[in-house]
């Protein structure tokens, strides 16, 4: 009973997996919106290097753009430092 219920539980995990990788694999094409992604990514010296120790100490004593967010500033500079400016993700 304990070996079928976990069973179960894999397959939906799977299935659940798998339709959100399907259902968001399209993104992965997409490019920087007009929206806000100049103010925090593309038109942004600090997030525009990567992550460097100028940018980390920026990071968490900068309200730029009126938002104090270290962590997702990180993480934008640990994304450019990987992929550079794709924004999907996909280096060429």
């Amino acid at each position: 009973m304990k070996k079928q219920l976990l069973m179960n539980n894999y397959l939906i995990v799977v299935a659940l997996a798998v339709a959100g990788l399907t259902l968001f694999s399209r993104t992965a094409t997409n490019s920087f919106i007009n929206f806000d992604d100049p103010t925090y990514i593309t038109e942004n010296s600090f997030i525009r290097e990567g992550l460097t120790a100028q940018g980390i100490v920026w990071a968490f004593t900068s309200t730029y753009a009126d938002n104090w967010h270290p962590l997702t500033w990180l993480s934008h500079m640990l994304d450019i430092e990987i992929f550079g400016l794709s924004p999907g993700g996909i280096t060429s």
